[in-house]
């Protein structure tokens, strides 16, 4: 229920069973589809709309990359792209994937975190926990009702 990386999705699908891991799979994808008009909709009728419309912006600021992402799902679930043209963004995908973790990495520094208190800190364990048993439990509820 709260796994993120659809890599994550396919392993824990598998441990289970084929059939878990298609449903799992389809699930995810789904979910991450759904987040395309989501971000749209938030994007222009959301709580910084208001800002966007004031006089200090000059031009929409549209949020190219969602579009980019969409026009690319409708032209693959079309037309489709061809076996080296997926393959390659698959390579290009996973070096971007490695760049921005190695990013994430190299900022992280446990001197800024140590000067932020304990506050950051306990908030940030109560939030994982919180992902955790959440979705432990909504996992086992829906387990229940639908078995």
């Amino acid at each position: 229920a709260t796994i993120h990386e659809l890599a994550g999705v396919v392993a824990a699908g598998n441990a289970m069973s084929p059939d878990v891991a298609s449903t799992a799979v389809v699930t995810k994808l789904l979910r991450v589809c759904l987040l395309e008009p989501w971000l749209l909709l938030l994007f222009y009728f959301g709580p910084a709309s208001a800002l966007r419309t004031s006089k200090t912006t000059s031009g929409p600021n549209i949020p190219w990359f969602a579009l980019g992402f969409f026009a690319v799902a409708i032209y693959n679930s079309c037309v489709g792209f061809g076996a080296s043209a997926s393959r390659a963004a698959a390579v290009g995908s996973g070096a971007c994937l490695a760049m921005a973790m190695a990013a994430l990495g190299i900022d992280a520094d446990l001197g800024k975190v140590r000067r932020l208190g304990l506050k950051p800190v306990l908030l940030a364990a109560i939030l994982w926990a919180n992902l955790l048993y959440g979705g432990l439990l909504a996992a086992r509820f829906f387990m229940a009702v639908f078995p």
